[in-house]
């Protein structure tokens, strides 16, 4: 077996990678531009009346109008008859080929029993999110790279970017989940968010974007990320290849290599979207599940965009695995397979973080049972 990646760094190295923590030049601008179109959507889940008419999964029961008039196709996971509606959560997927919604109800329907009301999300181009945008996963340079490399040094200019545009998708769908369960149970229940890899830089930006809005009013109150990517992105291009070997880092170093004469221009670009920053605006209860050795989300890089949270250390947790997105055997397997029963905890809202997570800190850094 031919181990990840280490980047030279040992495993307490890599977990207490940082990242720097200044922000961009015309960070403001841009995010004060971004924030007028998300405030502008409708904040609505719409039901389908009839089977979705995208094509590419069929499987969504819901959609929601973001930025752009473009539809997102979502899938509600209701809890059961006669359990009150506690809280809500949205989940949002992986880069690489996400399942199809309809097979989200065995990883939730658990934490729905529980009260809560999930909604998993696809963003804009992924299958069963494009009726009105086509298919982005299959341009050149993937999802990721899609207006990347557009010409143009205006904050709108980036706007036609598809990670800004995705971004606002979480945030729409975050402000449309807000509402629903302002409408099924009064105001103050509580709004989660999770994703995986991609999905996790994803929440970890959309959840520092809510909190400026709105006087904060659709803030994230849990936070459950596994192996988060999109951060760190100076580190990263300054390793090359070795930090990108497959994903939305592959898709991105591409994106530079093919534009070498605009690099710079470029990671500029890139620091706009940089999770570690967007971190540092995140102040919620917090549970990572992060890998000492990764190549397609470098360890380290993941480890800086939970580094940078601005939760109090007593209110985020950190579950290790050997390995993140790699068959690094049955240790490893049992480890990240114990992840999504110690996620569900966490996200309960019947009780409070740390009660969940008291009879989980024996084994947030080994063992392969479960408590």
């Amino acid at each position: 077996m031919t181990e990840p990646d280490d980047f030279g760094l040992s495993a307490a190295a890599t977990l207490a990678h940082v990242a720097a923590c200044a922000a961009p030049g015309g960070f403001g601008g841009f995010w004060s531009l971004w924030q007028q179109g998300v405030q502008a959507a409708p904040s609505r889940l719409n039901e389908f009346r009839a089977p979705s008419p995208d094509s590419t999964d069929a499987s969504a029961t819901h959609w929601i109008e973001s930025v752009g008039h473009v539809r997102i196709g979502c899938r509600v996971i209701e809890p059961p008859r006669g359990t009150a509606v506690r809280a809500g959560l949205l989940t949002l997927h992986a880069y690489r080929n996400p399942i199809p919604l309809s097979g989200e109800d065995d990883d939730w329907e658990g934490l729905a029993r529980r009260g809560v009301l999930v909604v998993a999300l696809r963003l804009r181009g992924y299958a069963g999110s494009r009726m009105d945008c086509g298919d982005f996963t299959s341009e050149a340079g993937g999802w990721i790279s899609r207006g990347l490399s557009n010409f143009g040094d205006r904050p709108q200019d980036l706007l036609d970017w598809s990670l800004p545009q995705g971004v606002a998708d979480v945030a729409v769908a975050s402000r449309a989940l807000r509402a629903e369960l302002d409408h099924r149970g009064g105001a103050g229940l509580p709004l989660m968010l999770h994703g995986w890899s991609f999905g996790g830089g994803m929440a970890v930006m959309g959840a520092a974007q809510l909190s400026a809005m709105d006087a904060g009013r659709a803030r994230v109150h849990r936070l459950a990320v596994a192996l988060p990517s999109l951060g760190d992105w100076a580190w990263r291009l300054g390793m090359g290849s070795r930090a990108a070997r497959d994903g939305a880092g592959a898709d991105v170093r591409a994106t530079v290599v093919a534009s070498a004469a605009r690099e710079a221009e470029l990671a500029a670009r890139l620091a706009l979207l940089d999770a570690v920053f967007h971190a540092r605006h995140v102040a919620c209860p917090t549970l990572a599940l992060l890998a000492l050795r990764d190549e397609t989300v470098p360890a380290p890089s993941a480890a800086a965009v939970f580094n940078a949270l601005a939760t109090d250390p007593g209110e985020r947790w950190r579950f290790l695995a050997p390995y993140g997105h790699f068959d690094g055997g049955i240790r490893n397997a049992r480890r990240q397979a114990m992840f999504p029963a110690c996620r569900d905890d966490f996200l309960d809202p019947s009780r409070r973080p740390a009660e969940s997570m008291a009879r989980w800190e024996p084994v947030l850094e080994r063992g392969d049972r479960s408590p």
